[in-house]
C-alpha cells in the first residue's frame, strides 16, 4: 500500500486510518517504521481492553511495551522482529493469519488472529509503516477446544450408532466423521475427511445439498435427501442428512454437524405411496371424466359426523358453484321439484335409517330455472360393528335419455297404431337362424288377406304360404337383403290363401339393422294385387288377341314367329308358316252384309283351330286373312296340313240368310324354314304371302309353296286339294 508522502503528525496518521475504521469490528492500528502505534480504531482499543474509547490510548505504544506481550501458541514470547507489523515493515511483504496469545492480568488468555500489511511512499522500496488488523478468536478457539474435548464421547457414540455423524467446515468439506460410514457407504469413516456430499452425490441432488449447507451457514437447521452409490456393492442408496449449524457466542457460524442415515427403504415406500397416490389421482380423474361424460355425480354422508360430500360432477349437473354452495341434503332438497320432494325425502330417510338401497327418478330445478330429470341410486356404504356408518349414492342427469325414451315410446305408439290399423298387410320378419323369414308379428289386414288367424301365422316362415314357383327366387331376394347387399326388396309374388286360392301380392321388405349395423329384422308391406293382375291379364289378352275370333292378332303372331325361328336356329329345328286368305269373302259382305261376314269369319276361325295341333299357332292377321305356324313340321307335313285346312274351309264356308246364300273357299301360301335359312319373321311372312297370291292366280281353292334358291325365293308351286 503506497501514498505520495509519509505522514508526520498525529493527525496525518489518524487521517491515514480513516473515519470508516471505527465502523468495523476488526481491530486496526497504524505503526510507523519502528513499529510504534501511531493510530488505532475503536475495535482495536476494545479488543486491547482500553476502555477510554474517545482517546487513542494505544497510540505511542512500541513493540517493546511490556503491557502487551505477544506469545506464540505454545506460550513463548514473540521476538520484536517476529511480530507481524515489524516483520511486514522489514520484509516489505504482508504477514497473514498469525495466531498470537496474550495472557491477561485476570489470569485468562486472549487469542488474536493478526494480519499486517506494509505501507510505502510512492517510489520508495522501504516501508514507512504498516497497517495491522486483528480479530479476537478467543471464543472460537474455546469452542473448538470444547468440541475437541467432547470428540471422545461423540466418537464413542457415533462408532456404535447406525447413523453417520460428521463435522463440516464452512465450505462443506468433512473435517471429522464417525459412525456407520462403512455400513452406509462401504468404507471407513476417516476416509470421508476432505469430501463433501455435494461432490459425490447424484448430480440431480447436488443443488439441494449445497442449499441446505448454505442455510446452516446462515444459522438455520435443515434436512436434505440425496442419492449416493455404495462403493462396496454398487447399489444406489437414498441418504438423509440433518445439517445443524454450530455458532459461537455472538451467533457467528463455526461449523456444521450432520447426522446421516439410510432412508432407501423409506424412499421406496414413499415412491410406492406416491405411485399409489398418482394412480388414485389418475383414477379419480378418470372417474370424474367418466362422470362428466355420463352426466353423473356421486355423494356420501357420514352418519356419525354428519359430514356430507359431493363430487365435482354432482355440482355440475345440479348447476351450482362448489365455491359458493355447500354440499348436503339441505341444498339438494331446495333444488328438487316440489311435486317430487316428498318421495325423494322418504327414500333418503330409509337409506340413512337402515341402509335400504333405493332407485328413484325425479325432477330437479336448477338455479337457472331449467328443469332436469335425475335418476338417483344409493345404498349403505359402511357399517361398523353392525351399525350403519356411511351411505352413498349416485345421481345422473337423464333428461336427454328421458326425452329420447318418451320419443321412442311415442314413436312405438304411432308405429303400433299404424301397424294395427293399416289397410294393407304389415309384418315383421326375423332374419336370425338357419332359415330366416319367420313372422314375428302380423297385423289384422295381413291375416284377412291370407285367410288365417293372426296366431296361426306367427312363428311360421313366409315360404309356407308362397306358391311353389316363388320359393327359389324369394330365397335369393331374402338372402341379398340379409347379407346387406340391398336395403329393400320389392316383388310381385303369388301366395296361397287358406282356402287354396292364389293371391297375387306386391311385397316390399326393408331391412332393420341391429346395433352392429347388420340386418336383424325386416319390415314387410304386403298388398293384395289379385284384381290388378286380373285386369292386367285382360288387358294383355286384348293386346294379344283378335276381338272377333279370339285368336292371336298379327302382333302376337309375329312375336310367336320370332320365337319359333330363334328356337329353330338354336336347336336345329324346322317348321313352316301358312298364310290363308278366304276366296269370295268380299261378295259375302257386299250381298249379305258385314254382320253375316263377321259371323262367317268367327265360325271359320273355330274350324281352322280345330284342325290344328295344340302346339300349332293360329292368328287372324287382318280382314279375312289367317296365319299358321307349324313347329317341327316338314314341308310335306305342312302341305298336308294346308290341304286339310282348304278342305275344312270348303266344307264349312257356306253361309245363308233370308236374302240369299254364299260360299267361300281359301287360298294358302306355304313357306318352310329351318336352322340354315337365316330369314327374319317379316321375310318369311312375305314369302308365304307371295305364295298365297300365287295360289289365287292359279285358280284359288288351292295351296302354293314358296321355293328358294340361294338366299331368296324364286317361284311358287300351286296345288289343289285332293
Amino acid at each position: 500500500m503506497s501514498i505520495r508522502t509519509a505522514p508526520t503528525t498525529h493527525d496525518d496518521w489518524s487521517r491515514l486510518l480513516g473515519p470508516a475504521a471505527d465502523a468495523t469490528t476488526e481491530g486496526l492500528v497504524i505503526t510507523d517504521a519502528t513499529g510504534t502505534i501511531r493510530a488505532s480504531n475503536r475495535a482495536a482499543r476494545v479488543i486491547a481492553g482500553v476502555h477510554t474509547l474517545q482517546d487513542d490510548r494505544l497510540a505511542g505504544r512500541s513493540p517493546h511495551d511490556q503491557t502487551f506481550v505477544p506469545l506464540h501458541p505454545d506460550g513463548t514470547p514473540v521476538d520484536v522482529a517476529d511480530q507481524p507489523g515489524t516483520r511486514a515493515i522489514a520484509t516489505g511483504e504482508p504477514v497473514l493469519a498469525t495466531r498470537l496469545r496474550f495472557d491477561r492480568r485476570d489470569g485468562t488468555q486472549q487469542w488474536l488472529l493478526v494480519n499486517a500489511v506494509p505501507l510505502f511512499v510512492e517510489g520508495d522500496t522501504q516501508a514507512y509503516g504498516a497497517v495491522v488488523s486483528f480479530s479476537d478468536i478467543t471464543v472460537v478457539l474455546r469452542a473448538q477446544a470444547d468440541l475437541k474435548a467432547r470428540e471422545g464421547e461423540l466418537a464413542l457414540l457415533a462408532t456404535h450408532a447406525g447413523d453417520l455423524i460428521a463435522r463440516h467446515q464452512a465450505d462443506g468439506k468433512i473435517v471429522y466423521a464417525a459412525g456407520g460410514a462403512e455400513a452406509l457407504l462401504g468404507f471407513e469413516a476417516q476416509h470421508l475427511v476432505g469430501f463433501w456430499a455435494a461432490d459425490v452425490c447424484h448430480p440431480d441432488d447436488a443443488a439441494a445439498v449445497r442449499e441446505t449447507h448454505e442455510q446452516a451457514r446462515q444459522g438455520r437447521r435443515g434436512v436434505v435427501s440425496y442419492r449416493m452409490t455404495n462403493v462396496r456393492d454398487g447399489r444406489e442408496m437414498w441418504l438423509e442428512s440433518t445439517v445443524s449449524p454450530v455458532l459461537d457466542e455472538h451467533g457467528a457460524f463455526v461449523e456444521a454437524v450432520t447426522t446421516t442415515r439410510d432412508i432407501t427403504s423409506r424412499k421406496a415406500n414413499e415412491l410406492r405411496l406416491q405411485e399409489a397416490e398418482e394412480e388414485a389421482h389418475r383414477q379419480r380423474a378418470l372417474l370424474e371424466e367418466a362422470q362428466s361424460m355420463a352426466d353423473l355425480g356421486s355423494w356420501s354422508t357420514d352418519l356419525e359426523t354428519g359430514a356430507e360430500s359431493w363430487s365435482p360432477g354432482l355440482y355440475r349437473i345440479f348447476g351450482v358453484d362448489p365455491e359458493t354452495t355447500a354440499a348436503g341434503h339441505a341444498t339438494h332438497t331446495k333444488l328438487i321439484h316440489p311435486d317430487d320432494r316428498d318421495a325423494v325425502r322418504d327414500v333418503l330417510a330409509r337409506a340413512t335409517l337402515d341402509g335400504a338401497p333405493f332407485d328413484i327418478t325425479y325432477r330437479l330445478v336448477r338455479p337457472d330455472g331449467i328443469e332436469r330429470v335425475m335418476h338417483g341410486r344409493g345404498a349403505a356404504a359402511e357399517r361398523v360393528d353392525g351399525a350403519l356408518r356411511r351411505v352413498w349414492g349416485t345421481t345422473q342427469d337423464v333428461t336427454e335419455r328421458h326425452r329420447l325414451e318418451a320419443g321412442r315410446r311415442e314413436a312405438e305408439r304411432r308405429f303400433r297404431a299404424a301397424f294395427e290399423h293399416a289397410p294393407i298387410g304389415v309384418c315383421v320378419l326375423d332374419f336370425h337362424g338357419p332359415e330366416p323369414g319367420q313372422w314375428v308379428t302380423v297385423n289384422a289386414a295381413l291375416a284377412r288377406l291370407l285367410g288365417y288367424e293372426r296366431d296361426a301365422l306367427l312363428g311360421r316362415r313366409i315360404s309356407a304360404i308362397l306358391h311353389p314357383e316363388e320359393l327359389d327366387v324369394t330365397r335369393e331376394r331374402l338372402a341379398a337383403l340379409i347379407a346387406g347387399k340391398v336395403e329393400r326388396i320389392t316383388a310381385e309374388c303369388r301366395m296361397v290363401h287358406a282356402d287354396g286360392q292364389l293371391v297375387w301380392t306386391l311385397v316390399t321388405v326393408a331391412a332393420v339393422p341391429d346395433e352392429a349395423g347388420q340386418p336383424a329384422y325386416g319390415i314387410g308391406q304386403i298388398v293384395d294385387i289379385t284384381e290388378r293382375k286380373r285386369f292386367e291379364g285382360q288387358l294383355q289378352y286384348l293386346a294379344d288377341h283378335d276381338a272377333l275370333t279370339g285368336l292371336f292378332n298379327r302382333r302376337r303372331f309375329e312375336e310367336e314367329l320370332d320365337r319359333a325361328l330363334a328356337s329353330a336356329e338354336r336347336y336345329h329345328r324346322r317348321g313352316a308358316v301358312l298364310v290363308l286368305d278366304l276366296d269370295g269373302f268380299k261378295h259375302v259382305n257386299d250381298t249379305l252384309g258385314h254382320p253375316v261376314g263377321d259371323e262367317l269369319i268367327a265360325r271359320l276361325a273355330g274350324t281352322l283351330r280345330d284342325e290344328l295341333r295344340e302346339s300349332d299357332v293360329i292368328a287372324r292377321l287382318g280382314g279375312d286373312e289367317f296365319g299358321v305356324i307349324l313347329p317341327e313340321a316338314s314341308e310335306s307335313e305342312a302341305t298336308a296340313v294346308a290341304a286339310k285346312l282348304l278342305g275344312a274351309v270348303e266344307r264349312d264356308g257356306t253361309v245363308a240368310d233370308g236374302a240369299g246364300h254364299a260360299r267361300v273357299t281359301a287360298s294358302v301360301g306355304l313357306a318352310a324354314f329351318d336352322d340354315t335359312d337365316g330369314l327374319s319373321a317379316e321375310e318369311l311372312l312375305v314369302q308365304a304371302d307371295i305364295a298365297m297370291y300365287d295360289a289365287k292366280k292359279a285358280g284359288r281353292n288351292r295351296a302354293a309353296t314358296a321355293e328358294r334358291s340361294g338366299s331368296g325365293p324364286s317361284r311358287s308351286r300351286a296345288r289343289q286339294p285332293s
